[in-house]
């Protein structure tokens, strides 16, 4: 395993805020998906309004093997932590939840997707467990056509929320609802954790 760390979580639960302050903390890298090579192509494909399709769906997996590669050179050439913000588990998750026939077609062989892809060391799935606190935070962050989707239907976010949680059972769970200080220093503490099983 490479030091990687992988923040996921569903729209609004800032996922961005905590890795570009974990990856300062920890001297890494801050890695964003989709990455720029991929920005104006899903940029575009969104304009026409999200449509969770197939076609979407191989777009966004398209991006997250071509990050992979770059990820995993950025771990080994730098020899510096990445922190990569958003990975596969969004795509699948996102996807499964709103097109059911899609979830139906893959339920049974989705992990051939992830065979692939870098094995991180630490794996993180953020969290805002209050629904007043959520709306709170995404609506001062400025609600976009995704987070709008959520907002009406809180019943297909505690979707997402579970199946990110049945898709990758390594994901770490953290809360984030208190402060940026407390929740930072509880993603460092399972980043150090996973440091000194590393070293074992």
């Amino acid at each position: 395993m490479d030091d990687i760390i992988i923040m996921e979580g569903p729209d609004g639960v800032g996922k961005t805020t905590m890795s570009k302050l974990t990856a300062e903390k920890i001297g890494g890298v801050y890695y964003h998906t989709p990455p720029d090579y991929f920005k104006e192509r899903c940029q575009a494909m969104d304009s026409r309004g999200i449509i969770y399709d197939e076609t979407r769906f191989f777009l966004y997996l398209e991006s997250v093997l071509f990050a992979s590669e770059k990820i995993q050179q950025l771990a080994k050439n730098n020899g510096q932590p990445v922190v990569v913000d958003r990975w596969i588990w969004t795509t699948l998750a996102y996807h499964f939840a709103f097109n059911p026939q899609l979830h139906e077609k893959w339920k049974n062989n989705w992990s051939s997707l992830t065979a692939d892809l870098i094995k991180p060391k630490l794996q993180i799935l953020l969290l805002i467990s209050n629904d007043e606190i959520w709306l709170k935070r995404i609506t001062e962050r400025g609600i976009d056509k995704c987070d709008k989707l959520l907002v009406e239907n809180p019943a297909l976010r505690k979707s997402i929320i579970q199946l990110y949680k049945n898709l990758n059972p390594d994901f770490q769970l953290i809360e984030n609802s208190s402060t940026i200080e407390n929740t930072l220093e509880n993603i460092l503490d399972l980043w150090s954790q996973s440091q000194k099983k590393s070293a074992i």
